[in-house]
Order: structure tokens, then C-alpha cells, then sequence
């Protein structure tokens, strides 16, 4: 296929594939004229699954029984389906911008809307890539497509994999041709069609046939957030009761599966520091001027790592977090900030109800917090399984090791103490 003859729109690319499809079940008619067809595919298949699908619906109201495919479904993975919605939601909610950041890369966003409602679609593609561009700069992360990343993805071995002659030839591919991840030629083609949405064909297929939407919560370019946003528009009987179904944990094996979301609460070791740290600091300072100028201590500075310092104010962020980073659903943010607000955490803390209002903190709100996302910890929402602490206090216990602690050796290490709050 030369570049001129490379499809330049979704319409086009269907075709393709359906061509391609039909070819394949004249391979062996009897083995997949009767077995459904389910097509996936992440990112960029955000258009063309739906395209394929949408498609195929179409084109088998205009063929005899014989001749049309048998569509079970498609299934899309952080895939870019409604770029003009999505586009909009890049500065939000991840933590790894700030509040100046987070304006300039608005103002991007806007640019690229504004570029795509005119219909000014290469203009608009490349909005949108400076957008991107923005946000690599400003997190400086390994990739957007999964945050988690401290180094590049390493493909090579794919590449050497499939550049082999007899893979080539058993996956009846031109053994002359050389595969490439990403093709500059199809880039090009494909440049106008960028911003161009695709959602009426999914508003199509999910009233024909079945649609599955599947998030990766790392991913940047194409993220749960920008996913949900676009969903929330589509022209579809079901969606409130979409929106407002329960969410159900998934597990296998015992073990929380799926991706590694960030973190929602405070790290181990770290937390209630977010009030001793500060609190010391404060004596030192208050403390030095009333001593002899032998005995003032040198206060440098001090670190607080994830701390709890102004519950009143993080109390109250728990639902929002939560549901940006795609672990709770529209019904279940509704019903954290209900527990944030109105009974009572935030009402009874302006109050001075110290007590009550950690009664409703812990109890009611991460309790709450913990079954919804079915973590093993909100402590770090990375992990699948709770922390093993049992090698630390065994550690901590041993007499050697209190004693160069200079710890009274009789005292028994308790990771938290009954006379504590575990925030």
C-alpha cells in the first residue's frame, strides 16, 4: 500500500478492516461463520473498534444472512473516542501539577476545543499534541501512557520478535515488509482525523451490541478521567442507571486486581507526623528564646511526608480524589462527600468535637473508602495485599536494638498503640 492509498478517515479504515475480516473467515467458513467476533484494542482503537463495529452493523442490514459477520462486541481500553471532551481533561486532579501549571496547560486545552469546534481539524491535532507536549514537560514522567514508569518502555524485543521472517510467514504477513511500532505514513494520513469523535458510533453499537470500556488508571494521554467524561454525553437510554450502578471490586485470587492507582491517604511511618513534626518544631522555636545561649537547639528545618495537618480541609478531599483517579464511581462520590459533610466529619470539626468528629473520619468516611475501592490499604493504593510488618517489630523488639535506640529495653514496639489513633 503506497501513503496515498492509506485510509485518511475512520469510514475508510473500517472498510479496511472489514475486508480484512471477511477474507479472514473465508479461511475456513465453517470454523468462524458461527462463532461471534469480539473486537479490542486500546488508544488509538478508540475509533477503530467502534468503527469496525459500527461498520459491520451497517453493512450486514444490506447482506444476506450468509454473508454477514457475526459481531459480538467490542471492548476499548483507554482509548480516544471524544477527543473534544477529553482534551479538556488532562490538567486535572493527579497531583503532579501545580495551580500555575494547571492554568497554562487550561489555556492549552481551550486552544485545542476552540480549534476542534471550528472544524480546523490539523490546526486542532496539533493543539492537542502541544498539549501533551505541556504535560510531559511539566511532570517530566518516563511516558504518559502509564505514570508508574521511571524509565521508557522497552520494546525492543517485540520489534526483534516480530521483525522475524517465520513470525512474519506463520501470521501470513508479507515476509518483505518490516514492522514498525508506528508508521510516519499512517501518522500523516491519519493527521485530520485526530480530533474527529467517534462517539455516535458507540452511542450505535451500545444499543445493537455490547460495549466494553476498560481503564488503566496510570495513563496520561488517555486516562479514566477523560474516559468517564466523555460517557457522561452519550445519547443512551441506560446511562443514569450506568452511572449510578454499584461498582463491584474485582479479585483474583484473594488479591485486588487490576492497575495501581495513586495514593489516597498517608503513607506508613509517615501520616500523624503531619502533626508531631510541626508540633515540635513550633516548641522548639517558641522554647529557644527563654533558654541560655548554650542550651537553644539549632532547629534547621523539618519533613513532613503525606501528612495529616488540616483535617478540616482533608477531610473533605477524600471523594474527590477517589473518583479522579477512577477508583469510585458518580453514585459512590456522592455518597463519601454526604459522609464528608453532612454527617459530619467537616460540620463536627468546626465544632470542636474533636472525639466525634474522628469517630466519623475514621469509622464512617475511610471505612467507607476502603469498601468502595476494595483496597488493601489506603495507605498506598499501589498494593494489592496489606503491608507485612512482621519483620519491622520484630526487629524493633530485639533488646540490641533498643538499647542503641537508647529505648528503656523493658518497653514493648507496638506498630500502633492502643492509646493511639491510627489515622
Amino acid at each position: 500500500m503506497t501513503p496515498k492509498e492509506i485510509p485518511r478517515d475512520q469510514l475508510s479504515v473500517a472498510k479496511h478492516l472489514f475486508a480484512a475480516i471477511t477474507s479472514f473467515i473465508e479461511l475456513d467458513p465453517l470454523l468462524f461463520k458461527s462463532r461471534p467476533l469480539y473486537f479490542a484494542g486500546e488508544s488509538y482503537a478508540g475509533k477503530y473498534v467502534p468503527a469496525i463495529g459500527y461498520y459491520i452493523l451497517k453493512a450486514n442490514n444490506n447482506l444476506p444472512v450468509s454473508q454477514q459477520v457475526n459481531l459480538g462486541g467490542v471492548a476499548i481500553g483507554n482509548g480516544l473516542t471524544d477527543p473534544i471532551t477529553q482534551v479538556a481533561t488532562h490538567a486535572y486532579y493527579s497531583g503532579l501539577i501545580n495551580e500555575r501549571q494547571k492554568s497554562v496547560l487550561e489555556k492549552a486545552q481551550w486552544e485545542a476545543i476552540k480549534l476542534t469546534k471550528m472544524r480546523k481539524w490539523r490546526l486542532a491535532t496539533n493543539a492537542r499534541s502541544e498539549v501533551l507536549r505541556m504535560l510531559q514537560g511539566m511532570t517530566g514522567l518516563a511516558t504518559l501512557h502509564d505514570f508508574s514508569k521511571k524509565a521508557h518502555y522497552k520494546t525492543e524485543m517485540v520489534f526483534a520478535f516480530l521483525r522475524k521472517k517465520e513470525v512474519r510467514k506463520a501470521l501470513g504477513l508479507n515476509t518483505s515488509k518490516i514492522y514498525d511500532l508506528c508508521s510516519n505514513d499512517v501518522a500523516t494520513a491519519l493527521h485530520d482525523d485526530f480530533m474527529k469523535s467517534v462517539k455516535f458510533m458507540v452511542e450505535f453499537l451500545v444499543k445493537k451490541s455490547k460495549v466494553l470500556l476498560y481503564q488503566g488508571h496510570f495513563d496520561l494521554r488517555d486516562s479514566v478521567l477523560s474516559t468517564e467524561a466523555w460517557v457522561k454525553t452519550i445519547k443512551w437510554e441506560g446511562l443514569n442507571q450506568f452511572l449510578m450502578a454499584n461498582r463491584k471490586v474485582w479479585r483474583v485470587n484473594g488479591e485486588l486486581a487490576g492497575s495501581k492507582p495513586l495514593a489516597l491517604e498517608q503513607n506508613p511511618g509517615e501520616s500523624y507526623a503531619g502533626k508531631d513534626v510541626p508540633a515540635i518544631g513550633y516548641y522548639i522555636l517558641k522554647k529557644n528564646p527563654y533558654l541560655t545561649v548554650s542550651k537553644p537547639l539549632n532547629l534547621a528545618g523539618f519533613a513532613i511526608g503525606n501528612g495529616l495537618k488540616d483535617s478540616v480541609i482533608q477531610v473533605a478531599t477524600h471523594a474527590m480524589n477517589a473518583y479522579y483517579s477512577g477508583l469510585i464511581n458518580e453514585r459512590q462520590k456522592s455518597e463519601l462527600e454526604e459522609a464528608q459533610s453532612q454527617w459530619d466529619a467537616v460540620k463536627l470539626t468546626k465544632m470542636g468535637n474533636w472525639r466525634a468528629a474522628t469517630n466519623t473520619k475514621i469509622i464512617r468516611v475511610l471505612d467507607m473508602l476502603q469498601s468502595m475501592t476494595g483496597l488493601a490499604t489506603s495507605n498506598d493504593i499501589s498494593k494489592k495485599v496489606p503491608y507485612s510488618t512482621e519483620l519491622l517489630s520484630k526487629f524493633l523488639q530485639k533488646k540490641e536494638v533498643k538499647k542503641a535506640l537508647g529505648v528503656n529495653v523493658s518497653m514493648i514496639h507496638k506498630l500502633y498503640s492502643d492509646g493511639c489513633i491510627a489515622q
